[in-house]
């Protein structure tokens, strides 16, 4: 499937409100720098004898500096403006503080036919809750407390500061090859959403780590983050894209299978009659054919898989079904 009809279903899955869940954090061994999202992180977060003025104080820096705060995204609501009008927004807390966001300013970039469609923005948005986001205030109100800010400035301005050189002649902070810590925004079966200081961007789970899954939604969730490796960043009509990959980041031993040897694994998927299997010794397996017809195996299903040759280069065994041992249905 390409990966433009995979971000299609990843929208298609947000717009029916799919949430994920489970999580898996993915160690980095070797000699990797690795760009984490505190890198320009305020000195005042998660301080508890921080007072209420001089949080309003960096709410009032942020306004006035453009600088970039961080809270975490908790609810959609829709507010009245009068005159019969309201307006979509995104609740976001800053140590205490609700800041509004209107769906306007979060940066949710579509596919050019489907750019003014406000209701697709408003439900990838609300699938959004629980992650982080970055935001640069806009508005504020000292006699109520009220915030209204802008994540599309805060993404533009970390763009800046992370992918553009900030001294002529040097190197930016992101290049191609770095390590960066990306935030999970969705799920699906097989794609994740992310953002990576500033750019979204699509990642195959199979593209991410070296194990084969049926479900990447009961192994990441939104509000995770992930290592990633900037694979390739490119520019175009004066925008960045970015796509990157981890499975270089996962160290992994892989199980070499023995000839004949008889192992149980889950089904992860089916395609033109192969099946594919994570086995439970830790490596990735091929099906090519079943020896018990009459109860064929299926997505998620545990199965009994016997090695008749181990791919070394690629790592993974090659083998038949020999039956299934406890179905999914």
């Amino acid at each position: 499937m390409e990966l433009k009809e995979e971000e299609k279903m990843l929208q298609m899955e947000e717009t029916s409100g799919t949430e994920a869940q489970g999580a898996v954090s993915k160690p980095v061994t070797g000699t990797d720098q690795i760009i984490t999202l505190d890198r320009l992180a305020a000195s005042v977060y998660e301080n508890d004898n921080e007072t209420d003025d001089l949080n309003w104080h960096e709410l009032q820096n942020s306004m006035l500096k453009q600088k970039i705060l961080t809270g975490m995204l908790i609810s959609m609501e829709r507010h009245s403006i009068g005159e019969g009008k309201s307006v979509n927004v995104a609740l976001a807390d800053y140590q205490g503080y609700r800041v509004m966001i209107p769906v306007t300013e979060m940066n949710i970039i579509l596919s050019e036919q489907d750019e003014g469609d406000m209701t697709k923005k408003i439900r990838i948005t609300s699938n959004m809750i629980g992650c982080e986001i970055d935001f640069i205030v806009l508005k504020l109100d000292a006699a109520t407390h009220s915030v209204v800010a802008s994540r599309k400035k805060a993404m533009e301005k970390k763009v800046q500061n992370f992918y553009c050189p900030q001294v002529e002649g040097e190197a930016p902070l992101i290049q191609e090859g770095s390590v960066v810590e990306a935030r999970i925004l969705a799920v699906t079966e097989h794609l994740l959403r992310l953002e990576c200081f500033g750019l979204e961007c699509f990642i195959r789970t199979y593209e991410l780590v070296r194990a084969w899954m049926a479900d990447a939604r009961e192994h990441y969730r939104v509000g995770d983050t992930t290592l990633v490796r900037i694979h390739k960043i490119q520019e175009a009509g004066g925008k960045l894209s970015i796509t990157v990959e981890g499975k270089s980041l996962d160290h992994t031993t892989c199980y070499s299978c023995k000839k004949q040897g008889k192992y149980i694994g889950t089904v992860t998927g089916i395609h033109d009659g192969l099946i594919f299997i994570r086995l439970q010794v830790g490596t990735n397996a091929i099906a090519h054919s079943v020896e018990d017809r009459q109860l064929l195996p299926r997505k998620k299903d545990d199965v009994y898989f016997i090695c008749t040759r181990m791919d070394e280069e690629k790592e993974v065994a090659i083998g038949i079904i020999s039956r299934v041992i406890r179905s999914a249905r």
